[in-house]
């Protein structure tokens, strides 16, 4: 993998940012830039809540400090739902967030696939192909396919989105890319991930499936996952 491509950047804003005297979103890019740092995930995880006037302005600032911005859906997205509203609303969901990070000028939107609940596997992760699909089709119609969707690895037996359901999704469309954490996936796999030579198997597999233009451009969440049986 070309590391000299690597980016780095936090999700949200951290203690030493508030720790310093910031406050405003706004202040993100500036600081960012001073620590040598990259990137910044706005989490919309509780809704799109954000004026366009107010994410114009972020993105403005990240174009200045050259600070690459993407955005985390609502964590309310669950394309395996059985119950058609949710499944519509899902989508609504994600295109919402589409439209912000047009705004904040970014490119990548991070989402969580949804979770089986009292369905078979099998039954749950085609239901969340098909919603996820209809998305799919929802973006192109509203002129957003330019932009990329990243479905997450999750780290919990009963939420979609292992490795392979990840890779799965991912090839759907073009705009579809891996989004890899591999906390969770070290999690789900109860510590699996001790080695080099472990998180490189993860990279093989995507390189073997997904090719290399979506795996050297994945992108990736890394965070201290406390787990249990």
């Amino acid at each position: 993998m070309n590391y000299d491509t690597a980016k780095f950047g936090p999700s949200g804003h951290d203690e030493t940012f508030t720790i310093e005297g910031n406050t405003l979103t706004l202040q993100m890019p500036k600081w960012l830039r001073n620590k040598g740092l990259d990137l910044f995930e706005y989490s919309f995880g509780r809704g799109v809540r954000i004026s366009s006037q107010t994410a114009e302005a972020i993105g403005d600032e990240a174009d200045k400090y050259n600070i690459e911005m993407s955005v985390h859906a609502p964590y309310f997205i669950n394309f395996a739902s059985v119950e058609q509203d949710k499944a519509d609303n899902s989508i609504t969901y994600l295109t919402s967030s589409l439209k912000a990070l047009k705004h904040f000028h970014g490119s990548r939107c991070v989402f969580h696939t949804g979770a089986e609940g009292k369905q078979p596997r099998v039954e749950a992760f085609a239901r969340a192909k098909d919603n996820f699909m209809r998305a799919l089709s929802v973006i192109n119609e509203l002129g957003l396919s330019d932009l990329i969707v990243c479905p997450e690895t999750m780290g919990k037996q009963a939420q979609i989105g292992t490795v392979e359901e990840v890779i799965e999704l991912c090839q759907l469309a073009q705009n579809v890319y891996p989004c890899v954490d591999f906390g969770h996936v070290n999690s789900l796999y109860q510590g699996a991930l001790k080695t080099s030579e472990d998180f490189q198997r993860i990279i093989d597999k995507l390189f073997d499936e997904l090719g290399e233009e979506k795996t050297k451009n994945m992108h990736v969440h890394f965070s201290k996952i406390q787990f249990g049986a």
